[in-house]
């Protein structure tokens, strides 16, 4: 079935009691008109002052005010902030002196102390890294401040060793040289 063009004056007009109340609000426009605004280039005749790129008055934003007055939501949090607030959280823990709440990083490197106390190779390894690299921030910040910090005899050893076996793990190519 071929389609029909609709000329302007095929389209019946209705008077104005026979519209709904929905069709009043639409400006009405007699054909000339519609033919006198597509030859200027679309622009809608001065009086009317609504229609294609101009929206209602009553539906403009009031000067001074914009159309989000809270702004633009907050983005994702970062993967950094995540974690630190993940491992932050309180959680009780059942210690040998009843329910203690304490961060979860703090209930990690209780369990992390506990498995060492046990003999667990990879848990003294890990800790012994962490309690170097707690050591060694202590004494650059002590040295930024200027102050002299007091370090133990057993706590430069440690700190020795720790510095021994990850210069030697780096020498031998990321492996233990005794093992």
């Amino acid at each position: 079935m071929p389609i029909r063009r609709i000329k302007p004056n095929d389209v019946p007009q209705k008077s104005i009691s026979e519209r709904s109340g929905a069709e009043m609000t639409k400006p009405v426009h007699s054909p000339d008109e519609h033919k006198s605004s597509l030859s200027t280039g679309g622009e809608v005749p001065e009086e009317d002052g609504v229609g294609f790129k101009r929206p209602p008055k009553s539906g403009q934003f009031k000067r001074g005010q914009s159309g989000n007055p809270k702004g633009r939501p907050k983005g994702r949090k970062s993967a950094k902030s995540l974690v630190l607030g993940l491992l932050s959280e309180r959680i009780p823990v059942k210690t040998q002196n009843g329910v203690r709440k304490m961060s979860k990083m703090e209930a990690l490197l209780h369990k992390q102390m506990e498995k060492a106390s046990r003999g667990d190779d990879k848990a003294f390894k890990i800790l012994l890294i962490l309690y170097g690299e707690a050591l060694a921030d202590q004494l650059v910040a002590a040295a930024a401040a200027g102050k002299e910090e007091n370090i133990t005899a057993s706590d430069r050893a440690v700190l020795n060793l720790f510095l021994q076996q990850n210069t030697a793990e780096d020498s031998a190519g990321g492996r233990n040289a005794d093992q």
